[in-house]
């Protein structure tokens, strides 16, 4: 009998703990209570619906999803023959299709260590300020990253001579002297071709 009485009260315990945990009182007679956030940011996602938060405490899955957008990310690709002009903390410019003719910097936060297999591209994640969340999730941009001086090569175009796949320039090699080199041209610069590879 005595140990009946125990149990019963250590369930009446639990439950006023539990009720307590969600923030009930146990005079009160309302179906709501309020969920405080760990932090201050804004709901991306609420995982959860009506009547499911009862089983909240007794499974690893959460109620929402909420994030400081003051700050963000945008992430992009960057080829691994441009790997060498891309450094951590360097400066990007990011364009925004929803904002057209506006720029916006940022700063390289990471750099991914895998290629993807199929792409061939390195994953890269750009820190940009976002005070008035004007940047939201999903959106499309472009990056813009300067490469460092002395490290781009441009020729003009017209010195570029193409022959189905393969692309050649005349370098000088003595007095009145020169010879073919294959090269991989890049971006196109007004008048001017960029040399991303070979002998120019």
């Amino acid at each position: 009998m005595k140990a009946a009485d125990e149990s019963a009260h250590a369930e009446e315990d639990r439950a006023r703990q539990r009720i307590h945990e969600l923030g009930f009182s146990e005079s009160g007679t309302g179906d709501e209570a309020p969920i405080p956030a760990p932090i201050t940011g804004t709901v991306l996602d609420v995982t959860t619906g009506t009547g499911e938060l009862q089983r909240s405490l007794d499974n690893a899955s959460g109620v929402a999803t909420i994030a400081n957008l003051d700050s963000v990310w945008v992430t992009g690709d960057i080829f691994e023959r441009d790997l060498a002009t891309v450094k951590l903390h360097q400066s990007v410019s990011v364009h925004f299709p929803a904002y057209p003719g506006e720029e916006v910097h940022g700063t390289v936060a990471m750099i991914v260590d895998s290629l993807d297999p199929t792409t061939h591209a390195l994953k890269l994640r750009v820190a940009i300020r976002n005070p008035q969340h004007r940047f939201k999730a999903g959106m499309y941009a472009t990056l813009q990253i300067e490469r460092p001086p002395g490290s781009r090569v441009t020729v003009p175009i017209e010195a570029v001579l193409r022959n189905g796949s393969i692309t050649e320039v005349y370098v000088p090699i003595g007095k009145g002297r020169y010879a073919r080199s294959r090269v991989i041209t890049g971006e196109e610069h007004g008048k001017t071709v960029e040399i991303l590879a070979g002998s120019a």
